[in-house]
């Protein structure tokens, strides 16, 4: 296990050093093999999160779970969520625009196989981003769903700018498209605080060790704080 933990380490640290040579953040952040974190469900069961891969730019952590798929390139994922790391926690444009840039330092490389993965990758989310979006608000709030998920940190005014990024509209232009947006995001925002303080007076209740809930409690304490940071006065 432990030979599997610096081959981990190792590969994250070659990533860095021959895709993203330019990334002097990059030192700072460290990789745990894994999934990401544990919640509990109503019903008090624990339950972990199965993605392939995490960046949680809150804690400069990338997440490898190499438990997802014995097929998978674990080099594919660890580029995907550096890619995040550097740019944003949306699949946007200038995340996209970094995939191909990693790509094309493959085919330098003379890694051609990962170079197809990656421009393969990068192209199946710019037709995500090309595709018409529907004028009503069921895309918006799925949108703000996602953006909070990845990024509980998220202020109102960042989300604006994920969302103006992915629907190639400006800001402004999007508020005024969708007049109710901040009392969106504040509703949505609000019912993930409650999901998770039920979650955590569920998973006690249940006798949940402490070290099992340090994920959810670490998230609303963020969430938490931004809905400080913006609440309104008086």
């Amino acid at each position: 296990m432990a030979d599997a933990r610096a081959d981990g380490h190792a590969l994250f640290r070659a990533i860095c050093r021959d895709y993203f040579p330019r990334w002097r953040a990059g030192r700072h952040w460290r990789l745990v093999e894994g999934p990401h974190g544990s919640w509990v469900d109503a019903q008090g069961q624990t339950r972990t999160t199965a993605e392939q891969g995490y960046c949680d730019r809150t804690t400069n952590t990338i997440y490898l779970n190499r438990d997802w798929s014995n097929t998978y390139d674990p080099r594919l994922v660890l580029i995907h969520e550096t890619c995040h790391a550097v740019t944003s926690g949306a699949h946007n444009r200038r995340f996209c625009a970094r995939l191909r840039h990693a790509a094309e330092r493959a085919t330098a490389l003379g890694d051609t196989v990962l170079s197809t993965q990656l421009t393969d990758e990068a192209d199946a989310y710019a037709r995500v981003l090309a595709a018409p979006r529907r004028p009503g608000t069921s895309w918006i709030a799925g949108q703000i769903t996602d953006i909070l998920c990845d990024t509980p940190e998220a202020t109102f005014d960042q989300v604006v700018l994920f969302l103006a990024e992915d629907s190639a509209a400006t800001p402004a232009e999007l508020i005024e498209q969708y007049p109710r947006l901040r009392t969106r995001y504040d509703q949505i925002r609000q019912e993930e605080l409650r999901t998770l303080r039920h979650q955590l007076t569920a998973a006690r209740c249940a006798g949940i060790p402490a070290h099992r809930l340090r994920y959810t409690e670490e998230r609303l304490r963020i969430m938490e704080a931004v809905s400080t940071q913006t609440a309104p006065v008086g």
